[in-house]
């Protein structure tokens, strides 16, 4: 409770792939590219808001960093709390 997980935004992140993840289909799952690094990142409950991200196109976020451990493989993972999304000129 005193030390909150600090918050990160970075601006033009492309989309790799997206999917819709979870029971209902509800969060999202997302491989980020931004300066030839990629990331997984996860959305939780932002599915229904973000449905047409399309691959190749980019997108402002803001996330904290988590570990994240399934089928006892642990990474980190970008945990986005805001997506803004946006047409390139």
């Amino acid at each position: 409770m005193g030390n909150p997980s600090p918050l990160f935004v970075t601006r033009g992140v492309n989309i790799v792939n997206v999917r819709a993840v979870g029971r209902d289909g509800a969060h999202l799952k997302l491989k980020l590219e931004e300066s030839g690094v990629s990331f997984e990142a996860i959305a939780f409950n932002k599915a229904a808001y973000y449905t047409n991200l399309p691959p190749q196109s980019q997108i402002d976020i803001a996330f904290s960093l988590e570990e994240n451990t399934f089928a006892g493989y642990t990474n980190l993972e970008l945990k986005i709390r805001d997506i803004r999304s946006y047409e390139r000129n």
